[in-house]
């Protein structure tokens, strides 16, 4: 019988392993179907281990810091959560020599091309050679924050899975991915290093629709935020 993602997922979850997922959502919903199929076996009053099933950030932040506790020399490095890196780079916009009238906007773009940049693992500078105001523009912010970086032993998001594709180490308990439709160069490096498998939907197996009633608008809203999210 061809096993679907979901079989795949709450097998390697039954065996003790872990699951990374594309996003938080996917996340949240194996990790409910585990708890409901392991209570229909279990019954009422007997617990089980919770079910290691995480986002590909979160996953990739604890892959880092079990490296970073366990080499010599990382020990004193600091991962900035999303929202520290966001102000981080608030700041460099706002104080930069760059006229801009959208700090936010400017600062949210720049962050999501320093993303891109290291998905694909490229180098800002050979790439962005054209000389245009705002490639130079960004490229001046984006050694700023650089800068601010190593000074401060800060890495973000985009720095410790640069640092997880070259230095990561296979888990004790085996690691699957689940929900990813695309990859980046940056994200093969370091499923390769963790010898992860990748959890594919059977060709032939199709979605399910399924009608939701609410008692009012506002309930079919706060589902709605909640799937979403």
């Amino acid at each position: 019988m061809t096993e679907t993602l979901m079989d795949q997922a709450m097998e390697v979850l039954t065996a003790g392993g872990t699951v990374v997922t594309a996003n938080r959502r996917l996340a949240r919903f194996l990790a409910g179907s585990f708890n409901h199929e392991a209570l229909a076996r279990a019954g009422p009053g007997v617990s089980w281990p919770s079910p290691d099933v995480l986002p590909w950030d979160a996953w990739a932040q604890r892959e880092w810091a079990c490296l970073r506790d366990t080499e010599s020399g990382q020990s004193l490095q600091t991962a900035l959560s999303p929202a520290q890196s966001q102000r981080l780079w608030r700041t460099i916009v706002e104080t930069s020599e760059t006229a801009l009238l959208d700090t936010a906007s400017a600062a949210t773009e720049a962050s999501r091309a320093r993303a891109l940049l290291a998905g694909w693992r490229l180098d800002a500078r050979t790439v962005l050679a054209e000389p245009g105001a705002d490639t130079q523009g960004f490229l001046s912010l984006h050694e700023a924050f650089q800068k601010r970086l190593t000074a401060r032993s800060w890495v973000d998001q985009p720095a410790l899975e640069a640092i997880l594709a070259e230095r990561a180490r296979p888990p004790r308990r085996a690691v699957a991915f689940a929900g990813f439709e695309s990859w980046t160069p940056l994200q093969e490096a370091i499923a390769g290093r963790v010898n992860g498998r990748v959890l594919v939907e059977p060709e032939g197996v199709t979605g399910q629709v399924a009608t939701l009633a609410f008692a009012d608008a506002n309930d079919e809203m706060r589902a709605a935020a909640a799937w979403l999210r």
